[in-house]
């Protein structure tokens, strides 16, 4: 490499595959004083501040805007535009009315509140990206011209030379230089619970995995343990956490299927809306001969009748209600859409430790191939190779998870200890190499150096050639056949659910250089296997069955031996015996090739994932996706951000960092058993939005059914537009709402989850809408022509308490779709009769108190007493209508 010619970072691949000399001269930058002021500014022009990129700030009045596109705003919109005109216009010419004000701010207020909780929704959604970038915010120390400087993170740049100690995060992605019993925490970004030691020496091979990467820190990672002293190589949207960021930028969260359904609803009803008003239109000025001004003032008034402007509200606040219920039952909602999306998911894919087992394994059985099969409680210091075993459980452990937990404690139990200060090179745990090694100095013997290795045995078995004969106290040679039995063993333990490690030594001559992996892993000695337990949770198999009965594919992924994750599967009745398990490399394999039908109906049948990388994650959802799955992705590692994101609901376990709980939906912090908490609720939540959208859009449907009759037959509009807002904003939403309390029925849970075109208003629920609104239109009609002879503002108010009476009293027989209000009983749910109550109150105080401000006037009591008992013709046409749909349908 030519002295001065700078090392792109765009080539991050060959950073470990260098010298440390090389990686300083490429950025011309001395280890023991690092940049210059003038590198400095030079670099950070060359390659950039170290900070993650953002999409260009989305303003608040971009995002008002957003909203307004909404087709519900839009319409009301319009309609405030024109009675904008019409008010200023009766202002101009002296002739103010009250009804026009207060019927505009009310309008206004509709169209305000909408537009804010959606602001408010969008606000909420960026969170979870700006704590991403808050994530590199911290203080790093550098070394610049021979000294030592606390900078900023987002100062640090390409070439600068970084000195790290236990407990720093680190700004950047760094080359190491030196390192001194350096151990890192990657879970952050690899999902690997397991400390990472880190090397200087220069690594071969191509296309090493992160985890893979010992001489490499990265940027938002957290030094444990140790010092260190790195060069950085790349900055900002150059590192690993920036590409994740970039990658999740571009990704867009999914709607839920109730953002569709509602969004697809409005749609209908703004159709229904257009159609209706240009009908009136032509009637009115036609039929009747109104002027445009007129017209359109009673066409406005029609769709207000017909706009469920109580829906946007109530939804929301049913979705509050369901996620303080998920609160309660071990989910955290992070955003209340995923709350009725857990009700509409087909496949759940979730990972096992911690959440289908108990997540604390304890050491149950050990075996050799002297002694065999051994259980653990009768384990004894009886041969040197027992203190062998109990060395390499001792040296060849961090303490750190519950695996090596276990090792510890079970040490422990024959006070055996060691001194792990004499360890001088650590080859740590990673997900893709299964293994870990440690060497020691053994100042027992001036001349030897041991090493100890524990890990996956399919890894680390190829690498043994020797094996400890306890017999006669020494090292023979691994024959084919003993390979065999220990594999043959392995996949016992493994079908009976035990977690199997290989143990391994070697001894080394004291002049060898220790510290590569690949040369000291090598011509190791086999010890024995030790098998561990993590036991299925309590609650798993009842879940399990309420999740088939809900008809829900639940699928497990771990990164375990497939013998272990099938004997987990079929014990907690995930899958069946007979039901094959597929693996990381056979998902890799396929996510490089072109998918024939066959193999995808191969996976996307198969149950169980053993051997998985996280990145096996998002292939996964992209596919059962594809399918028309509905997905809900559990993770906890910043690496399966992505996937979670990209999947229909996204879950953060207990255990997730952070971050990711930000990105999800949903965050468990219960047991198993809260996931299918999660469906139910958010099944009820599908129920609850069907009942209220029901009984809101019937009402709208009456009102636009009464308008196009009086059409017909009178030139009068049956009620003014305020007298509408007032139904359908103070009358309609105190009932509607009460239904969030309503009891769901326990079947809920024992059907199949929807197809994600099904609609929010199937077929059943239209045609009860329509025999309501046609039958409700008729009696509003009848109203209204009976006593106009008296005076149009009497009929209005007339028919605006006809409406009310009905509608008040269908608040308790809708409260169901098939049972009658004499099986719910009257006072069953009582937020309904409250609801009634408090929409009475305020009818009867608009009309006592300011009825010139309402465009109403003072009804007879023989009156309101004749329309109080016809309009109990309407809840009898509802019960009767339940009847007979629970024949039909």
């Amino acid at each position: 490499m030519i002295e001065g010619q700078a090392i792109s970072n765009k080539s991050l691949s060959d950073y470990y595959n260098l010298t440390c000399e090389e990686v300083c001269a490429g950025f011309q930058v001395k280890p023991d004083f690092g940049l210059t002021s003038h590198q400095v500014v030079e670099n950070r022009s060359i390659y950039g501040n170290n900070q993650i990129s953002k999409k260009k700030s989305v303003t608040i009045w971009q995002l008002v805007f957003k909203q307004l596109k909404n087709p519900l705003i839009i319409i009301l919109g319009l309609v405030i535009l024109i009675k904008s005109f019409n008010f200023f216009s009766e202002v101009v010419v002296g002739a103010f009315e009250s009804q026009s004000f207060v019927e505009l701010l009310m309008v206004l207020a509709v169209v305000l509140i909408t537009a804010w909780v959606g602001v408010r929704q969008e606000v909420q959604a960026e969170k979870s990206l700006e704590k991403l970038r808050q994530q590199v915010k911290f203080y790093a120390t550098v070394l610049r011209e021979g000294k030592l400087l606390k900078v900023n993170s987002t100062e640090v740049v390409v070439g600068d030379v970084l000195i790290l100690s236990a407990g720093d995060k680190i700004p950047a992605d760094s080359r190491v230089l030196d390192a001194n019993n350096s151990n890192v925490n990657e879970s952050l970004l690899t999902g690997e619970s397991e400390e990472v030691a880190k090397q200087s020496s220069r690594l071969e091979g191509q296309n090493i995995p992160l985890s893979g990467q010992s001489n490499i820190i990265f940027g938002g990672t957290s030094l444990l343990s140790g010092n260190l002293k790195a060069v950085v190589h790349s900055v900002g949207q150059d590192t690993e956490f920036g590409k994740i960021s970039a990658k999740l930028e571009s990704t867009k969260a999914p709607e839920t299927r109730f953002q569709k359904q509602t969004k697809s609803l409005l749609g209908v009803i703004t159709w229904i809306s257009l159609v209706a008003f240009l009908i009136l239109e032509i009637v009115y000025i036609f039929v009747f001969g109104y002027d445009l001004i007129e017209s359109i003032e009673v066409g406005l008034a029609l769709i207000i009748a017909f706009i469920p402007e109580a829906l946007s509200a109530v939804s929301v606040i049913v979705l509050a209600i369901s996620a303080k219920n998920l609160a309660q039952r071990g989910i955290i909602v992070k955003n209340l859409p995923a709350a009725e999306g857990m009700g509409s998911v087909s496949m759940f894919l979730t990972d096992k430790t911690g959440t289908i087992t108990q997540g604390q394994m304890t050491v149950e059985n050990l075996w050799t191939l002297n002694k065999a099969h051994l259980e653990a409680v009768d384990f004894g210091l009886e041969s040197a190779l027992d203190k062998l075993i109990l060395e390499s459980l001792s040296y060849c452990n961090n303490n750190k998870g519950a695996t090596e937990q276990a090792m510890s404690k079970f040490v422990t139990t024959y006070s055996y200890a060691v001194d792990i200060s004499s360890r001088i090179v650590e080859h740590g745990y990673s997900s893709d190499y299964k293994r870990m090694m440690v060497i020691r100095d053994n100042h027992q013997s001036n001349n030897k150096l041991t090493g100890y290795a524990k890990g996956a045995a399919e890894v680390l078995l190829p690498l043994c050639d020797t094996f400890f004969n306890s017999d006669y106290n020494k090292v023979e040679k691994l024959l084919k056949q003993d390979r065999r039995r220990i594999l043959d063993t392995i996949e016992d333990y493994a079908s009976k659910g035990l977690r199997v490690l290989l143990l391994a030594r070697r001894e080394f001559d004291r002049n060898y250089r220790a510290g590569i992996r690949e040369n000291d892993e090598q011509n190791l000695t086999f010890l024995g296997l030790v098998c561990l337990l993590d036991p299925l949770r309590e609650e798993v198999k009842d879940t399990v069955s309420r999740f088939k009965q809900a008809e829900i594919k639940l699928v497990m992924i771990t990164g375990d031996h497939p013998n272990i994750a099938k004997y987990l599967g079929v014990e907690s009745g995930i899958c069946e015996p007979s039901d094959k398990v597929l693996i990381g490399t056979q998902l890799e394999k396929y996510s490089t090739s072109q998918l024939d039908q066959p193999t995808i109906n191969l996976i996307h049948q198969t149950k169980v994932f053993a051997r998985v990388l996280p990145k096996h994650k998002d292939f996964l959802v992209h596919l059962f996706k594809d399918q028309g799955e509905i997905v809900a992705m559990a993770g906890d590692g910043i690496n399966d951000a992505v996937a979670i994101k990209k999947a229909n609901i996204g879950v953060a376990v207990k255990n997730a960092v952070d971050w990711v709980k930000d990105i999800a939906g949903i965050v468990i912090v219960g047991g198993f058993d809260a996931l299918a908490n999660a469906v139910e609720e958010g099944r009820k939540i599908i129920y609850k939005a069907r009942l209220f959208t029901h009984y809101l859009l019937s009402g709208n449907i009456s009102q636009v059914g009464v308008f196009l009759l009086t059409s017909l037959f009178t030139k009068y509009p049956p009620l003014s537009s305020l007298q509408l807002l007032v139904i359908n904003l103070l009358t309609d939403t105190l009932p509607a709402l009460a239904l969030a309390y309503e009891e769901v029925p326990s079947t809920v849970m024992q059907q199949g989850p929807e197809s994600p075109e099904a609609s929010l208003v199937n077929k059943p629920i239209w045609i009860s809408i329509l025999v309501q609104g046609l039958t409700t239109s008729l009696f509003l009609f009848w109203v209204f022509w009976s006593y106009l002879p008296i005076g149009l503002v009497y009929a209005q108010t007339a028919t605006f308490f006809a409406y009310l009476c009905q509608k008040l009293y269908r608040a308790f027989t809708a409260r169901s779709f098939t049972k009658s209000i004499f099986e719910l009983g009257f006072l069953s749910n009582k937020m309904t009769a409250y609801s009634v109550l408090g929409s009475s109150l305020i009818a009867i105080l608009l009309i006592w108190l300011i009825p010139e401000y309402v465009g109403m006037t003072i009804v007879q009591a023989i009156d309101f007493l004749r329309i109080a008992l016809l309009a109990l013709t309407i809840p009898l046409v509802e019960e009767v209508f339940k009847f007979v749909r629970r024949l039909l349908f």
